[in-house]
């Protein structure tokens, strides 16, 4: 199981903490998480409101892509709908170049109605704008010369003059709806998801990835071909009440924010699963029910709510440190080439 490090980058213009602090306090954790062995780094993407402050998150991935040396990078999500998928390839294929390969790209059709209307858009096009869009962006990161007449985006004989270095920048797909899990699925792309936003309890995630698989084999894609992504809140104490002590304010106040999902109570959260708060032990044990249930890698969302940059940081120290060794041994997975250099290096102390 892959381990991952997430942001909204939501912000709360009545608290301590400006706009300019947070892309600091965010670039900082994800350099941590760079040397400490995390997998990726997923950025989302929101425009005019505070709901989130990265319209552009080509534009902070590039400057990461300068601080960091092996994490891969990339939206969670680029939003198609909202920019033209010339300009969304350009993006993404330079941030590949810059990186020296290390671009991802996730993608959805977007979810926040006054985002669509701060763009003119009409919210009942978004699949139709997204759909081709998408198409249009498989294309021309592929290096293909592309032509295409849609009904809403019509190109004729283009192609990137910086495509990405290796040509299959891998795409995930993003949904909050479990009626689009089988559509991912027929298609053969990877999948993306919210426990906290999808799942009403994180048993249900066993189903979401059974409906996925099921729908690739029937497509005729090979089961095994593509990833399941889930995103969970994430906060690792010494202890439950301390990671409650921890997290309970943040996680209040961002709840109270969110447009879509469901809005839940702390302890509803902790008991339906669809976060990650508590103890190292509670944590692994959470970790090991994903992996059974088929999840391929895990995207902790730890900067929220305004939380304490120190506590965060304590937090992704515990995940590797903590955590990790105890995931990897109860399912007997030793240290390798592509397990947290921090744990490979605990890893053998203890055996010297």
């Amino acid at each position: 199981m892959k381990l991952s490090i997430f942001s909204v980058v939501d912000h709360y213009a009545d608290g301590p903490r400006d706009k300019a602090t947070l892309y600091r306090e965010l670039i900082e954790q994800i350099v941590l998480a760079d040397r400490l062995g995390f997998d990726t780094a997923w950025i989302a993407e929101h425009h005019f409101v505070d709901y989130g402050i990265v319209p552009n998150p080509a534009v902070l991935l590039a400057h990461l892509a300068a601080r960091t040396t092996r994490i891969k990078l990339g939206p969670a999500v680029a939003v198609l709908p909202f920019r033209d998928p010339r300009l969304l390839a350009e993006d993404y294929a330079m941030l590949d170049q810059l990186s020296g390969g290390r671009a991802v790209l996730g993608v959805g059709s977007g979810y926040v109605a006054p985002e669509y209307a701060g763009f003119g858009l009409s919210f009942a096009d978004k699949q139709r704008r997204f759909n081709e869009s998408l198409a249009i962006l498989r294309s021309l990161l592929a290096g293909k010369r592309v032509t295409y007449q849609g009904e809403c985006y019509q190109l004729n004989e283009v192609s990137l003059n910086t495509p990405p270095i290796a040509r299959d920048v891998p795409i995930r797909i993003a949904t909050g709806r479990k009626e689009a899990v089988a559509e991912i699925g027929r298609q053969g792309d990877s999948l993306m998801f919210m426990a906290y936003t999808l799942c009403q309890r994180i048993d249900e995630t066993g189903s979401v990835v059974d409906l996925f698989r099921c729908a690739r084999v029937q497509a005729g894609h090979l089961p095994t071909g593509a990833s399941v992504a889930v995103g969970l809140h994430t906060h690792v104490g010494a202890t439950d009440a301390a990671a409650r002590a921890s997290v309970l304010p943040a996680f209040d106040r961002y709840a109270s924010t969110r447009v879509k999902a469901k809005r839940r109570s702390f302890d509803d959260a902790l008991d339906a699963g669809v976060v990650l708060f508590g103890s190292p032990e509670r944590v692994a044990a959470r970790l090991i029910d994903l992996h059974h249930m088929g999840v391929d890698e895990v995207l902790t969302l730890g900067n929220f709510g305004l939380m304490d940059p120190a506590a965060v940081d304590d937090s992704m120290h515990r995940l590797i440190h903590e955590v990790m060794p105890m995931v990897n041994a109860e399912l007997g997975l030793p240290a390798s080439a592509d397990s947290p250099r921090e744990v490979q290096k605990l890893t053998a102390a203890a055996s010297a």
